[in-house]
């Protein structure tokens, strides 16, 4: 028996409808993650024997009994059976649960996105689809719209750029090019404009059944990738934060990646757009369009509203201004108890934290801030004094200190630290310690630890 795994619904079709003749018995279950949800599995088992055998009823008590009667009634028969959409091991488990359940020279396709449960489930081959080029994609688009494989005279350049905007997501491409069925030009391109503001509800729901499929700690690396690790370089500085995050990176990008919900690329973390913006949209319901209710901020226009207007920073934990050139000084960060990382990284014209960092609440201090990125700083030139009653340098929770390449950064000074540091990134600077935490000085080294 042979089994595979095969990424695009319609190439599964093609397949059925040209080799199922071949067997005594064939069955197309389509939509099986849904069927479930909806109906729950007795209901697919009676479907499968249903159309194989032609009988209206087939009486089923419980999946349990379902196993049984597919077994028994198939084990002899040479079966056709293609299963879409399979994302958990008890789909496998009630409709195809071992080879032995069918006759010899059965074959059985499925459809899904995880590879490492078909490898568990003992799949035999395993085929992964190859991109469309651009001329196939056009021509998917143009069946979804204009029924034939290339687009009207007057659609060509429209078809083009809808083409480009899906990025080879069969889905996109279906869903795009049929909602787009007998609409004029200029039809066309108020869809465009509206799709590049906001992206298609009909897509961003089906692609959301993968990420409803993962447990809540990856889903948290997959929204922290969706907002602001997309494209970058998966080399081990970015590890260090992901671990530090408390993602276990090793083994959930692996997790992401065998769901189809991540790639990496020439040594890069990618997603598609259209999951990175259903990621996003997450964020945008959350803050029911008020940016300071948001737990990540990664448009500027947000964080822009938020810094002018000097709010609450509420449930805020990431707030990144790397590479921020004309950062003078820090924003005021009062009422921001949930921040865990702070990143400052290539503010170059940084000469002066706010105020001495008065706004620092204590609950920061002491609870919540663990990394702080402040390297190729160039102005920065000194940590605040503390003064009376300020506790607010304290930072016990401070696990990671970046302050590479602060060529001003002459020193640090007490901040009452109780030696929870555990790396320091310090080349480039003429740091002198006093009390910061217990470690001995260190000259030119890229990063020191404590452990």
């Amino acid at each position: 028996m042979v089994w595979f795994r095969v990424g695009r619904k319609t190439l599964v079709e093609v397949i059925y409808d040209r080799i199922s003749y071949q067997f005594e018995a064939s069955t197309f279950i389509a939509c099986i993650r849904e069927e479930t949800r909806n109906r729950g599995l007795v209901s697919l088992q009676k479907q499968l024997l249903s159309k194989i055998f032609m009988e209206r009823e087939i009486n089923i008590w419980d999946d349990r009994e379902g196993m049984n009667m597919v077994q028994n009634r198939l084990c002899y028969k040479n079966v056709f059976l293609v299963l879409v959409d399979v994302d958990r091991e008890e789909h496998l488990t009630a409709l195809a649960g071992s080879h032995y359940w069918f006759g010899p020279g059965s074959r059985i396709i499925l459809k899904g996105r995880d590879n490492h449960l078909l490898k568990r489930h003992g799949v035999n081959y395993i085929y992964k689809v190859n991109e469309l080029n651009n001329d196939e994609a056009l021509q998917l688009f143009s069946l979804a719209n204009f029924k034939k494989p290339y687009p009207e005279e007057n659609y060509v350049d429209l078809s083009k750029g809808f083409v480009k905007y899906a990025q080879d997501l069969h889905l996109a491409l279906k869903v795009l090019g049929s909602s787009l069925v007998g609409r004029g030009t200029n039809a066309w391109k108020g869809a465009w404009d509206q799709l590049k503001a906001n992206p298609n509800k009909g897509i961003l729901d089906i692609l959301q059944a993968g990420f409803d499929g993962l447990e809540d700690l990856q889903k948290k690396l997959f929204l922290d990738i969706a907002c602001f690790f997309n494209g970058e370089v998966l080399d081990n500085i970015l590890m260090d934060i992901l671990k530090g995050f408390g993602y276990y990176p090793y083994l959930n990008i692996d997790i992401l990646m065998e769901k189809c919900l991540i790639t990496i690329s020439s040594k890069r973390l990618r997603m598609h757009d259209f999951l990175q913006k259903m990621g996003q949209e997450k964020f945008f319901d959350e803050s029911q369009e008020e940016p300071v209710r948001c737990s990540r901020l990664w448009h500027y226009k947000d964080v822009l509203h938020v810094l002018k207007n000097n709010t609450s920073f509420g449930s805020l934990k990431r707030f990144d201004l790397s590479d921020s050139q004309n950062l003078l000084e820090t924003p005021n960060f009062t009422g921001v108890p949930s921040l865990e990382t702070l990143d400052l990284d290539g503010c170059t014209n940084l000469s002066k934290s706010y105020k001495r960092l008065k706004s620092f609440p204590n609950e920061i201090n002491s609870k919540s801030l663990e990394h702080f990125y402040l390297s190729d700083c160039s102005r920065f030139e000194k940590f605040p004094d503390i003064v009376e009653n300020m506790t607010t340098l304290r930072l016990s929770s401070l696990k990671i200190l970046d302050v590479s390449d602060c060529l001003a950064l002459g020193g640090i000074q007490d901040m009452n630290g109780e030696g929870y540091l555990e790396q320091l990134y310090n080349g480039g600077t003429a740091i002198k310690f006093t009390k910061f935490f217990t470690m001995p000085e260190f000259g030119s080294n890229d990063a020191c630890s404590t452990q």
